[in-house]
Protein backbone atom coordinates (compact mmCIF):
# COMPACT_ATOMS: atom_id res chain seq x y z
CA UNK A 1 0.00 0.00 0.00
CA UNK A 2 2.82 2.39 0.88
CA UNK A 3 4.57 1.74 -2.45
CA UNK A 4 1.32 2.30 -4.37
CA UNK A 5 0.71 5.60 -2.54
CA UNK A 6 4.23 6.65 -3.46
CA UNK A 7 3.58 5.71 -7.11
CA UNK A 8 0.44 7.86 -7.10
CA UNK A 9 2.44 10.78 -5.73
CA UNK A 10 5.25 10.25 -8.24
CA UNK A 11 2.72 10.09 -11.11
CA UNK A 12 1.02 13.31 -9.94
CA UNK A 13 -2.21 11.51 -9.08
CA UNK A 14 -4.45 11.92 -6.06
CA UNK A 15 -2.86 9.91 -3.26
CA UNK A 16 -5.64 7.62 -2.04
CA UNK A 17 -4.02 4.20 -1.80
CA UNK A 18 -6.85 2.80 -3.94
CA UNK A 19 -6.93 2.10 -7.69
CA UNK A 20 -9.36 4.42 -9.50
CA UNK A 21 -10.08 5.28 -13.15
CA UNK A 22 -7.32 7.92 -13.21
CA UNK A 23 -4.78 5.39 -11.93
CA UNK A 24 -5.84 2.81 -14.51
CA UNK A 25 -5.53 5.39 -17.28
CA UNK A 26 -1.92 6.13 -16.32
CA UNK A 27 -1.13 2.42 -15.94
CA UNK A 28 -2.26 1.83 -19.53
CA UNK A 29 0.03 4.52 -20.97
CA UNK A 30 3.12 3.67 -22.96
CA UNK A 31 6.24 4.17 -20.91
CA UNK A 32 9.90 3.43 -20.31
CA UNK A 33 10.67 0.13 -18.55
CA UNK A 34 13.23 1.66 -16.18
CA UNK A 35 12.22 1.94 -12.54
CA UNK A 36 10.67 5.00 -10.89
CA UNK A 37 13.28 5.30 -8.16
CA UNK A 38 12.51 6.74 -4.73
CA UNK A 39 14.85 9.14 -3.06
CA UNK A 40 16.21 8.27 0.36
CA UNK A 41 13.60 8.47 3.15
CA UNK A 42 10.66 8.81 0.77
CA UNK A 43 9.61 5.24 1.48
CA UNK A 44 9.13 5.93 5.16
CA UNK A 45 7.83 9.47 4.62
CA UNK A 46 5.37 9.37 1.71
CA UNK A 47 4.24 12.94 2.36
CA UNK A 48 7.68 14.28 1.44
CA UNK A 49 7.92 15.91 -1.97
CA UNK A 50 10.35 14.10 -4.29
CA UNK A 51 13.34 16.10 -5.46
CA UNK A 52 13.13 17.67 -8.88
CA UNK A 53 15.61 15.31 -10.41
CA UNK A 54 16.81 11.88 -9.55
CA UNK A 55 20.49 11.07 -10.06
CA UNK A 56 22.30 7.77 -10.49
CA UNK A 57 25.91 6.91 -11.36
CA UNK A 58 27.74 8.78 -14.11
CA UNK A 59 30.47 8.21 -16.69
CA UNK A 60 34.01 8.96 -15.59
CA UNK A 61 34.85 10.46 -18.97
CA UNK A 62 33.16 12.95 -21.28
CA UNK A 63 34.10 11.59 -24.73
CA UNK A 64 31.71 8.70 -25.35
CA UNK A 65 31.26 6.39 -28.32
CA UNK A 66 28.17 4.59 -29.61
CA UNK A 67 27.10 2.03 -32.19
CA UNK A 68 24.00 0.14 -33.29
CA UNK A 69 24.37 -3.62 -33.17
CA UNK A 70 20.86 -4.59 -34.28
CA UNK A 71 18.53 -2.48 -36.44
CA UNK A 72 14.78 -2.80 -36.85
CA UNK A 73 13.25 -3.59 -40.23
CA UNK A 74 10.62 -0.92 -39.62
CA UNK A 75 12.96 2.06 -39.95
CA UNK A 76 15.49 3.20 -42.52
CA UNK A 77 18.95 2.45 -41.11
CA UNK A 78 20.63 5.70 -42.18
CA UNK A 79 17.80 7.79 -40.78
CA UNK A 80 17.85 5.76 -37.57
CA UNK A 81 21.54 6.61 -37.16
CA UNK A 82 20.86 10.30 -37.84
CA UNK A 83 18.03 10.37 -35.29
CA UNK A 84 20.29 8.77 -32.68
CA UNK A 85 22.97 11.37 -33.33
CA UNK A 86 20.35 14.13 -33.05
CA UNK A 87 19.02 12.68 -29.81
CA UNK A 88 22.49 12.54 -28.27
CA UNK A 89 23.19 16.09 -29.45
CA UNK A 90 20.45 17.39 -27.14
CA UNK A 91 22.47 16.09 -24.19
CA UNK A 92 25.87 17.20 -25.50
CA UNK A 93 24.49 20.73 -26.06
CA UNK A 94 23.92 21.18 -22.31
CA UNK A 95 26.94 19.29 -20.91
CA UNK A 96 30.66 18.73 -21.67
CA UNK A 97 29.76 15.31 -23.11
CA UNK A 98 30.60 14.41 -26.71
CA UNK A 99 29.33 11.45 -28.70
CA UNK A 100 30.92 9.70 -31.69
CA UNK A 101 29.66 6.74 -33.69
CA UNK A 102 32.18 3.91 -34.07
CA UNK A 103 32.26 0.52 -35.74
CA UNK A 104 34.22 -1.30 -33.04
CA UNK A 105 33.92 -1.44 -29.27
CA UNK A 106 31.72 1.33 -27.89
CA UNK A 107 30.58 2.81 -24.59
CA UNK A 108 26.91 2.85 -25.63
CA UNK A 109 25.44 -0.11 -27.49
CA UNK A 110 22.01 0.26 -29.12
CA UNK A 111 19.79 -2.54 -30.37
CA UNK A 112 16.19 -3.49 -31.14
CA UNK A 113 15.09 -6.57 -29.20
CA UNK A 114 11.97 -8.65 -28.53
CA UNK A 115 10.59 -10.32 -25.41
CA UNK A 116 13.31 -12.08 -23.37
CA UNK A 117 16.58 -10.95 -24.92
CA UNK A 118 19.49 -11.91 -22.69
CA UNK A 119 19.50 -9.39 -19.85
CA UNK A 120 17.28 -11.21 -17.37
CA UNK A 121 13.66 -12.29 -17.24
CA UNK A 122 12.69 -9.16 -15.33
CA UNK A 123 13.88 -7.05 -18.29
CA UNK A 124 11.81 -8.89 -20.90
CA UNK A 125 9.73 -6.77 -23.26
CA UNK A 126 5.96 -7.20 -23.33
CA UNK A 127 5.10 -6.87 -27.03
CA UNK A 128 3.31 -3.89 -28.56
CA UNK A 129 2.10 -1.25 -26.13
CA UNK A 130 3.05 -0.13 -22.62
CA UNK A 131 6.79 -0.88 -22.27
CA UNK A 132 8.71 0.80 -25.12
CA UNK A 133 12.40 0.55 -24.22
CA UNK A 134 14.90 0.40 -21.40
CA UNK A 135 18.47 1.46 -20.79
CA UNK A 136 21.19 0.67 -18.27
CA UNK A 137 23.12 3.18 -16.23
CA UNK A 138 26.85 3.96 -16.51
CA UNK A 139 29.06 2.29 -17.14
CA UNK A 140 26.98 -0.44 -18.79
CA UNK A 141 25.68 1.66 -21.69
CA UNK A 142 23.18 -0.78 -23.24
CA UNK A 143 20.00 0.71 -24.75
CA UNK A 144 17.24 -1.64 -25.96
CA UNK A 145 14.13 -0.73 -27.95
CA UNK A 146 11.15 -3.10 -28.16
CA UNK A 147 11.09 -4.21 -31.80
CA UNK A 148 7.43 -5.20 -31.53
CA UNK A 149 6.42 -1.57 -31.09
CA UNK A 150 5.18 0.32 -34.15
CA UNK A 151 8.07 2.78 -34.61
CA UNK A 152 8.09 5.88 -36.76
CA UNK A 153 9.84 9.20 -37.37
CA UNK A 154 8.49 12.66 -36.62
CA UNK A 155 5.13 13.81 -37.93
CA UNK A 156 4.51 10.46 -39.64
CA UNK A 157 3.77 8.74 -36.33
CA UNK A 158 0.21 10.01 -35.85
CA UNK A 159 -1.79 8.09 -33.25
CA UNK A 160 -0.69 4.63 -34.32
CA UNK A 161 3.10 4.81 -34.12
CA UNK A 162 5.67 5.73 -31.49
CA UNK A 163 8.23 8.43 -32.27
CA UNK A 164 11.66 6.83 -32.14
CA UNK A 165 13.53 10.09 -31.53
CA UNK A 166 11.48 11.05 -28.44
CA UNK A 167 12.02 7.66 -26.83
CA UNK A 168 15.72 7.65 -27.76
CA UNK A 169 16.45 11.00 -26.06
CA UNK A 170 14.75 9.70 -22.91
CA UNK A 171 16.68 6.41 -22.87
CA UNK A 172 19.99 8.20 -23.44
CA UNK A 173 19.16 10.26 -20.35
CA UNK A 174 19.22 6.99 -18.38
CA UNK A 175 22.45 5.94 -20.10
CA UNK A 176 24.03 9.17 -18.85
CA UNK A 177 22.86 8.55 -15.28
CA UNK A 178 19.40 10.12 -14.85
CA UNK A 179 16.59 8.24 -13.14
CA UNK A 180 12.97 9.11 -13.84
CA UNK A 181 11.61 12.53 -12.90
CA UNK A 182 8.24 13.19 -11.29
CA UNK A 183 7.92 16.51 -13.16
CA UNK A 184 5.20 16.35 -15.80
CA UNK A 185 6.52 17.82 -19.03
CA UNK A 186 10.09 16.75 -18.32
CA UNK A 187 11.63 14.40 -20.85
CA UNK A 188 12.62 12.04 -18.03
CA UNK A 189 9.01 11.65 -16.88
CA UNK A 190 8.43 7.89 -17.28
CA UNK A 191 5.42 8.10 -19.63
CA UNK A 192 5.63 8.63 -23.39
CA UNK A 193 4.45 12.14 -24.31
CA UNK A 194 4.22 11.76 -28.09
CA UNK A 195 5.91 13.56 -30.97
CA UNK A 196 6.70 17.26 -30.49
CA UNK A 197 7.86 19.16 -33.58
CA UNK A 198 9.44 21.89 -31.41
CA UNK A 199 11.07 19.50 -28.94
CA UNK A 200 13.53 20.88 -26.39
CA UNK A 201 14.76 19.60 -23.06
CA UNK A 202 12.81 20.68 -19.99
CA UNK A 203 14.70 22.75 -17.40
CA UNK A 204 14.35 19.80 -15.01
CA UNK A 205 16.19 17.56 -17.50
CA UNK A 206 18.96 20.10 -18.01
CA UNK A 207 19.45 20.73 -14.28
CA UNK A 208 19.54 17.02 -13.59
CA UNK A 209 22.15 16.28 -16.25
CA UNK A 210 24.26 19.30 -15.31
CA UNK A 211 24.19 18.14 -11.69
CA UNK A 212 26.08 15.09 -12.94
CA UNK A 213 28.42 16.61 -15.53
CA UNK A 214 28.24 20.40 -15.23
CA UNK A 215 27.48 22.89 -18.02
CA UNK A 216 29.13 22.69 -21.45
CA UNK A 217 32.71 23.88 -21.59
CA UNK A 218 33.85 26.40 -24.20
CA UNK A 219 35.62 24.83 -27.14
CA UNK A 220 38.81 26.55 -28.35
CA UNK A 221 38.39 28.61 -31.51
CA UNK A 222 40.28 27.37 -34.54
CA UNK A 223 41.24 29.21 -37.72
CA UNK A 224 40.86 27.51 -41.10
CA UNK A 225 44.21 28.72 -42.41
CA UNK A 226 47.53 29.51 -40.66
CA UNK A 227 48.05 33.24 -40.09
CA UNK A 228 51.42 34.80 -41.03
CA UNK A 229 53.15 37.47 -38.95
CA UNK A 230 56.00 39.77 -40.00
CA UNK A 231 59.40 39.48 -38.36
CA UNK A 232 59.86 42.12 -35.63
CA UNK A 233 62.25 45.00 -36.49
CA UNK A 234 63.57 45.31 -32.94
CA UNK A 235 64.94 42.55 -30.78
CA UNK A 236 62.40 40.99 -28.53
CA UNK A 237 62.93 41.85 -24.87
CA UNK A 238 64.56 39.14 -22.84
CA UNK A 239 61.87 37.41 -20.84
CA UNK A 240 61.94 37.95 -17.10
CA UNK A 241 62.53 34.75 -15.23
CA UNK A 242 60.08 34.24 -12.40
CA UNK A 243 60.21 31.38 -9.96
CA UNK A 244 57.73 28.62 -10.63
CA UNK A 245 54.80 28.66 -8.24
CA UNK A 246 54.70 25.97 -5.63
CA UNK A 247 52.12 23.47 -6.84
CA UNK A 248 49.15 22.98 -4.58
CA UNK A 249 48.33 19.41 -3.67
CA UNK A 250 45.56 18.01 -5.83
CA UNK A 251 42.45 17.63 -3.68
CA UNK A 252 41.26 14.09 -3.38
CA UNK A 253 37.99 13.72 -5.30
CA UNK A 254 34.93 13.22 -3.15
CA UNK A 255 33.38 9.78 -3.27
CA UNK A 256 29.84 10.05 -4.69
CA UNK A 257 27.10 9.19 -2.22
CA UNK A 258 25.98 6.51 -4.66
CA UNK A 259 29.15 4.54 -3.85
CA UNK A 260 28.47 4.44 -0.11
CA UNK A 261 26.05 1.54 -0.11
CA UNK A 262 24.30 0.54 3.11
CA UNK A 263 24.07 -3.21 2.56
CA UNK A 264 21.27 -5.16 4.24
CA UNK A 265 21.99 -8.49 2.56
CA UNK A 266 23.65 -9.92 -0.54
CA UNK A 267 23.41 -13.08 -2.64
CA UNK A 268 24.94 -14.38 -5.85
CA UNK A 269 22.51 -15.41 -8.58
CA UNK A 270 22.81 -18.56 -10.67
CA UNK A 271 24.29 -16.54 -13.59
CA UNK A 272 26.99 -14.95 -11.41
CA UNK A 273 25.22 -11.62 -10.89
CA UNK A 274 25.65 -10.18 -7.41
CA UNK A 275 22.41 -8.94 -5.82
CA UNK A 276 22.97 -6.34 -3.09
CA UNK A 277 19.84 -5.50 -1.10
CA UNK A 278 19.65 -1.97 0.30
CA UNK A 279 17.26 0.24 2.21
CA UNK A 280 13.95 1.17 0.61
CA UNK A 281 13.22 -2.26 -0.88
CA UNK A 282 15.86 -1.98 -3.60
CA UNK A 283 18.34 -4.42 -5.06
CA UNK A 284 21.49 -3.43 -6.95
CA UNK A 285 22.56 -5.85 -9.67
CA UNK A 286 26.31 -6.04 -10.11
CA UNK A 287 28.24 -7.98 -12.74
CA UNK A 288 31.95 -8.59 -13.23
CA UNK A 289 32.17 -5.24 -15.07
CA UNK A 290 30.46 -3.30 -12.28
CA UNK A 291 27.08 -1.75 -11.49
CA UNK A 292 24.30 -2.86 -13.84
CA UNK A 293 21.16 -1.28 -12.42
CA UNK A 294 19.02 -0.77 -9.34
CA UNK A 295 15.44 -2.01 -9.24
CA UNK A 296 12.72 -2.79 -6.75
CA UNK A 297 13.32 -6.00 -4.85
CA UNK A 298 9.71 -7.04 -5.49
CA UNK A 299 10.29 -6.93 -9.24
CA UNK A 300 12.63 -9.91 -8.84
CA UNK A 301 11.26 -11.49 -5.69
CA UNK A 302 7.55 -10.88 -5.35
CA UNK A 303 6.24 -10.71 -1.80
CA UNK A 304 9.79 -10.44 -0.49
CA UNK A 305 10.01 -8.78 2.94
CA UNK A 306 10.26 -4.98 2.90
CA UNK A 307 13.60 -5.22 4.66
CA UNK A 308 15.60 -8.26 5.66
CA UNK A 309 18.09 -9.38 8.27
CA UNK A 310 20.01 -11.73 5.99
CA UNK A 311 19.86 -13.62 2.71
CA UNK A 312 21.62 -16.50 1.01
CA UNK A 313 21.37 -18.37 -2.26
CA UNK A 314 22.00 -21.83 -3.65
CA UNK A 315 22.90 -21.03 -7.28
CA UNK A 316 23.01 -24.68 -8.36
CA UNK A 317 19.33 -24.99 -7.42
CA UNK A 318 18.37 -21.48 -8.53
CA UNK A 319 16.97 -20.71 -5.08
CA UNK A 320 17.25 -17.65 -2.88
CA UNK A 321 16.32 -17.37 0.80
CA UNK A 322 15.49 -14.31 2.92
CA UNK A 323 15.44 -14.12 6.70
CA UNK A 324 13.62 -11.49 8.69
CA UNK A 325 12.63 -11.72 12.30
CA UNK A 326 10.85 -15.04 12.79
CA UNK A 327 10.32 -15.89 9.13
CA UNK A 328 12.28 -17.61 6.38
CA UNK A 329 11.26 -17.17 2.72
CA UNK A 330 12.24 -19.41 -0.21
CA UNK A 331 12.21 -18.10 -3.80
CA UNK A 332 12.72 -19.94 -7.06
CA UNK A 333 12.44 -17.19 -9.68
CA UNK A 334 11.86 -19.66 -12.50
CA UNK A 335 9.26 -21.87 -10.79
CA UNK A 336 8.02 -19.92 -7.79
CA UNK A 337 8.60 -16.15 -8.14
CA UNK A 338 5.93 -15.39 -5.52
CA UNK A 339 7.97 -17.10 -2.82
CA UNK A 340 7.06 -19.51 -0.05
CA UNK A 341 7.36 -18.93 3.69
CA UNK A 342 9.25 -22.00 4.85
CA UNK A 343 9.35 -21.07 8.52
CA UNK A 344 6.51 -19.05 10.02
CA UNK A 345 7.07 -19.30 13.75
CA UNK A 346 10.66 -18.21 13.58
CA UNK A 347 14.08 -19.84 13.58
CA UNK A 348 13.88 -21.76 16.83
CA UNK A 349 16.43 -21.37 19.63
CA UNK A 350 18.33 -18.75 17.64
CA UNK A 351 20.64 -16.98 20.11
CA UNK A 352 20.37 -13.54 18.49
CA UNK A 353 19.12 -11.76 15.39
CA UNK A 354 21.01 -12.95 12.28
CA UNK A 355 23.25 -10.54 10.36
CA UNK A 356 24.42 -12.81 7.52
CA UNK A 357 23.94 -16.36 6.23
CA UNK A 358 25.89 -18.64 3.89
CA UNK A 359 25.06 -22.13 2.67
CA UNK A 360 27.54 -24.74 3.87
CA UNK A 361 26.90 -27.15 0.99
CA UNK A 362 25.66 -27.19 -2.60
CA UNK A 363 22.39 -28.74 -1.45
CA UNK A 364 21.85 -26.10 1.22
CA UNK A 365 20.51 -28.63 3.72
CA UNK A 366 21.97 -26.52 6.49
CA UNK A 367 23.41 -23.03 6.64
CA UNK A 368 25.82 -21.03 8.74
CA UNK A 369 24.25 -18.02 10.44
CA UNK A 370 26.36 -15.07 11.63
CA UNK A 371 25.37 -12.91 14.58
CA UNK A 372 27.26 -10.00 16.11
CA UNK A 373 30.23 -12.05 17.29
CA UNK A 374 29.15 -15.68 17.13
CA UNK A 375 27.91 -18.05 14.45
CA UNK A 376 25.77 -21.17 14.48
CA UNK A 377 24.35 -23.74 12.08
CA UNK A 378 20.69 -24.02 11.23
CA UNK A 379 18.55 -26.58 9.42
CA UNK A 380 16.13 -25.61 6.68
CA UNK A 381 13.21 -25.93 9.09
CA UNK A 382 14.68 -23.14 11.20
CA UNK A 383 16.03 -25.40 13.93
CA UNK A 384 19.44 -24.44 15.28
CA UNK A 385 21.85 -27.40 15.38
CA UNK A 386 22.75 -28.13 18.99
CA UNK A 387 26.40 -27.52 19.85
CA UNK A 388 27.15 -25.60 16.63
CA UNK A 389 27.77 -22.21 18.27
CA UNK A 390 31.26 -20.80 17.67
CA UNK A 391 33.01 -17.45 17.87
CA UNK A 392 33.35 -15.90 14.41
CA UNK A 393 36.96 -14.95 15.15
CA UNK A 394 37.88 -18.58 15.86
CA UNK A 395 36.28 -19.95 12.68
CA UNK A 396 36.92 -17.10 10.21
CA UNK A 397 40.30 -15.56 10.87
CA UNK A 398 40.44 -11.89 9.90
CA UNK A 399 36.67 -11.43 9.52
CA UNK A 400 35.40 -8.59 11.73
CA UNK A 401 32.45 -8.81 14.09
CA UNK A 402 29.13 -7.07 13.35
CA UNK A 403 29.23 -7.86 9.62
CA UNK A 404 26.35 -6.69 7.40
CA UNK A 405 26.26 -9.47 4.79
CA UNK A 406 28.13 -12.47 3.42
CA UNK A 407 28.18 -14.18 0.01
CA UNK A 408 29.60 -17.57 -0.90
CA UNK A 409 31.32 -16.77 -4.20
CA UNK A 410 32.60 -20.20 -5.13
CA UNK A 411 33.79 -23.40 -3.46
CA UNK A 412 36.71 -21.68 -1.73
CA UNK A 413 35.78 -17.99 -1.54
CA UNK A 414 33.39 -16.11 0.74
CA UNK A 415 32.97 -12.33 0.66
CA UNK A 416 32.04 -10.58 3.90
CA UNK A 417 30.74 -7.01 3.92
CA UNK A 418 30.81 -4.46 6.73
CA UNK A 419 29.99 -0.82 6.13
CA UNK A 420 31.71 0.19 2.89
CA UNK A 421 34.41 -2.50 3.18
CA UNK A 422 34.63 -6.04 1.88
CA UNK A 423 36.75 -8.96 3.12
CA UNK A 424 37.71 -11.85 0.84
CA UNK A 425 38.01 -15.07 2.77
CA UNK A 426 39.75 -18.20 1.44
CA UNK A 427 38.07 -21.30 2.89
CA UNK A 428 41.02 -23.58 2.11
CA UNK A 429 43.59 -21.30 3.76
CA UNK A 430 41.07 -20.33 6.45
CA UNK A 431 41.97 -16.65 6.48
CA UNK A 432 41.15 -13.30 4.88
CA UNK A 433 43.35 -12.87 1.81
CA UNK A 434 42.17 -9.44 0.69
CA UNK A 435 40.05 -6.47 1.66
CA UNK A 436 39.11 -3.08 0.25
CA UNK A 437 36.43 -0.52 -0.44
CA UNK A 438 33.18 -1.93 -1.82
CA UNK A 439 32.53 0.80 -4.42
CA UNK A 440 35.72 0.60 -6.53
CA UNK A 441 35.87 -3.20 -6.37
CA UNK A 442 32.23 -4.00 -7.11
CA UNK A 443 30.37 -0.94 -8.44
CA UNK A 444 33.32 0.46 -10.43
CA UNK A 445 32.50 3.33 -12.83
CA UNK A 446 32.56 6.66 -10.99
CA UNK A 447 33.27 4.81 -7.74
CA UNK A 448 36.74 3.88 -9.01
CA UNK A 449 38.25 0.69 -10.33
CA UNK A 450 39.99 -1.79 -8.08
CA UNK A 451 40.48 -5.55 -8.21
CA UNK A 452 38.58 -7.79 -5.84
Amino acid sequence: LLVFRWWQMFSNLEVTGDIGPADEEVMDKRRCACEDVMQKDEVMNPELQPQQFNLGPKWRKTALTWKITKFTRQLNQDKTRREIARALRHWSDVTPLTFREVAGESDITISFEVRTHGDGASNSFDGRGKVLAHAFFPSNGDVHFDDEENWGFGDEVGNTKTDFFTVAVHEFGHTMGLFHSDVQGALMYPYYSGYNASFRLHDDDVKGMQSLYGPPTGRPLTTPYPMTTSRPTTPAPRPRITPAPTPRPTPRPEIPEFCNVQIQAAVRDFDGTLFVFTQGNYVMRITETGFLDRIRTNNLFRRAPWSMDAAYSIPSLGRTYFMRGQRLWEFDRMRNPMGTILVQGGPRTMPERPRAVIATSASGNDVEVFGSGILWRMKMNGEVIVGSHRYISSQYSGVPSMIDAAVRWDSRTVYFFKGNRYYRYDTSRRTVIGEGDFGPAFLKGECGDAPR
